[in-house]
C-alpha cells in the first residue's frame, strides 16, 4: 500500500515539474529565454527582434517529441501506479525507465539542435525542472525495484514457515 502512495506522489511531482524552468537558452552568454517542460510540451512563439529594421519577427517553435513522451509517461504513471501487485510494480518501473530515457534523449537533441543552429555560440543550460524531474524518474526505478524484490522475498519466508 505504501509503495503506490508513494509512487503515485513522485509522478505527481514529476507533472508538476513540467510547470517550472526546464531550460535558459544563452546566445554568447547572454540569456535569450527560459523554458518550462510545458513549453517545451506544447510548443511555443518566440519573438526575435531584428537589429537592422528594429521590427521583431515572431516564430511558433513546435513541442519537442521527447518532452511530450516524458509528459505523458508522467501522466501515465499517476493511473497505473493505482495497480496492484506485481502489475503495479513493474509498471511504475518501466515508466520510471521510459521516461528517464526520454529526457536524456530529449536533452541530446536540445544540445544537437543548437550547436547546428547557433554555430556553436548557443548553450543550454537545463535547469531544476530538468533535473528534479530526471531524479524522480530514476527514484520510481529504485524503490519500486525495492518494493518488488522485498515483496518476494518476505512472501518466500513466509510461506517456509
Amino acid at each position: 500500500m505504501k509503495n503506490k502512495k508513494i509512487s503515485v506522489a513522485l509522478f505527481g511531482i514529476i507533472v508538476i515539474c513540467f510547470f517550472l524552468p526546464f531550460a535558459n537558452v544563452s546566445c554568447s552568454g547572454q540569456k535569450v529565454m527560459s523554458l518550462s517542460g510545458i513549453q517545451l510540451v506544447t510548443g511555443v512563439t518566440i519573438e526575435q527582434p531584428n537589429l537592422f529594421s528594429g521590427k521583431s519577427t515572431k516564430q511558433k517553435v513546435d513541442g519537442e517529441p521527447f518532452a511530450m513522451g516524458a509528459f505523458l509517461v508522467a501522466i501515465a504513471g499517476l493511473f497505473l501506479s493505482f495497480l496492484r501487485g506485481k502489475k503495479g510494480l513493474v509498471s511504475s518501473i518501466v515508466l520510471g525507465g521510459v521516461g528517464s530515457i526520454l529526457l536524456l534523449l530529449l536533452k541530446m537533441k536540445l544540445a544537437r539542435e543548437a550547436l547546428a543552429s547557433g554555430a556553436g555560440v548557443m548553450q543550454i543550460d537545463y535547469k531544476v525542472g530538468f533535473y528534479f524531474s530526471l531524479f524522480l524518474f530514476l527514484t520510481i526505478i529504485g524503490l519500486n525495484c525495492y518494493f518488488l524484490f522485498t515483496k518476494k522475498r518476505s512472501f518466500n519466508i513466509s510461506k517456509i514457515t
